[in-house]
């Protein structure tokens, strides 16, 4: 099982320069704010820490308005994912 992650994980480095050269800016801040989204989760889900709150404190606006767009950058990224393959 090692074997195939450590396998896998290295077919996936050599394909990622050639993956990630074609995004555009669009694509990368959708990236960011996704995976933002993903470690606030998993951090909420395993210590009860939220991420968002923590750097950009309680406010209420603020907060909601990084979730939307989080919430939208995974949408996008829903339909051009893909796409990222041929790029």
């Amino acid at each position: 099982m090692l074997v195939w992650i450590q396998r896998s994980i290295a077919v996936y480095y050599r394909l990622l320069p050639s993956i990630m050269k074609g995004l555009s800016g669009l694509d990368w801040v959708a990236l960011i704010l996704t995976i933002v989204g993903g470690l606030n989760w998993g951090l909420w889900g395993f210590f009860g820490f939220n991420l968002v709150s923590s750097l950009f404190g309680s406010v209420s606006g603020l907060e909601t308005v990084i979730y939307d767009l989080v919430g939208l950058s995974a949408l996008y990224l829903v339909f051009v994912a893909k796409g990222f393959s041929r790029k």
